[in-house]
């Protein structure tokens, strides 16, 4: 139906991030028309937004639509993708030297950036991103990225205050609510590392609403409600992390705690069992301490 309209020359499409550690949809101009003065360019995830810029500037009429129900399913973030194509490596490669040759391109930064952040170089991530932000202009989606990239980089460099403010600076910009997931899920689980409940509990119920099949919101919020002693409110939002991903051990663990301060033994001695049968498949250390713990309780 959006490309009925003759005047339409993009359609952007939400695309679903499968695998990706942080935000789980993303906006990108996938559907548009065969127009000759269309072009790729940017030396690392090739645009047309570009050249869309440049004809609508010539010509007025053309108009984007954005079609607001995921249309892509992308698994290029999967871990083992990533690991198999060395495809961080190649990525990276590209970047530096599209921005030796585009050095005012405040996209390529923020591409950069957080491409430095994969590999742990915080320094140079922060950077790079602090120079995107000199750069930018008006275009949010760019700004939003780099404020979201800048908070990822300061929160391991201990620069929590500093982290807290670019979550903030990255939801103001004028971007869709639902692309702004992955900043309302990192303030809110900043807060609740940081004891500020009430401002947690706020940010990942917005988190639910927007992306309800979202098992770490779910989880982050579940245990916002435990440290607030809301015991059956954390049992739901446990349950439905669980119901989304059946393997999410520290899910069922933190279950089995908010049952047993209910005095339901039964029920938490099953979440209990569950999780140490999980995390033996994963992480032996953590299933020998958490045996070791429940039987200190009594199981």
């Amino acid at each position: 139906q959006a490309m009925e309209d003759d005047n339409t020359l993009l359609i952007n499409l939400l695309r679903e991030e499968v695998g990706a550690k942080q935000g789980p949809l993303s906006l990108i101009s996938r559907l548009f028309r065969n127009h000759p003065q269309l072009q790729f360019r940017r030396p690392y995830h090739e645009l047309i937004d570009d050249s869309v810029a440049e004809l609508q500037s010539q010509e007025p009429h053309w108009k984007i639509e954005s079609l607001a129900i995921p249309a892509i399913r992308h698994d290029g973030y999967d871990p083992a993708r990533l690991k198999e194509k060395d495809k961080l490596q190649r990525a990276k490669t590209l970047l530096e030297k599209g921005i030796e040759q585009y050095p005012h391109d405040a996209y390529l930064h923020s591409k950069l950036g957080g491409l430095y952040w994969d590999f742990k170089d915080y320094k140079a991530a922060e950077s790079t991103l602090k120079k995107g932000l000199e750069l930018v202009s008006d275009e949010p989606a760019v700004s939003y990225e780099l404020w979201y990239h800048l908070a990822l980089v300061q929160k391991p460099q201990g620069q929590i205050k500093d982290a807290e403010a670019a979550y903030q600076k990255a939801i103001a910009q004028q971007y869709p609510d639902l692309l702004k997931v992955g900043a309302y899920l990192n303030l809110g689980s900043l807060y609740l590392e940081h004891g500020v409940f009430p401002a947690a509990q706020k940010l990942l119920e917005h988190c639910v609403q927007l992306s309800p099949q979202m098992a770490i919101a779910h989880y982050n919020l579940g245990l916002t409600y435990k440290s607030q002693n809301q015991f059956e409110a954390a049992i739901a939002s446990y349950q439905k992390a669980i119901a989304i991903e059946s393997d999410y051990a520290m899910a069922h663990q933190n279950l089995g705690v908010v049952y047993f301060k209910l005095g339901k033994m039964k029920e938490s001695r099953t979440s209990f069992e569950t999780a140490i049968a999980l995390y033996e498949k994963t992480d032996i250390n953590q299933a020998q301490q958490l045996r070791a713990g429940i039987q200190d309780l009594g199981f």
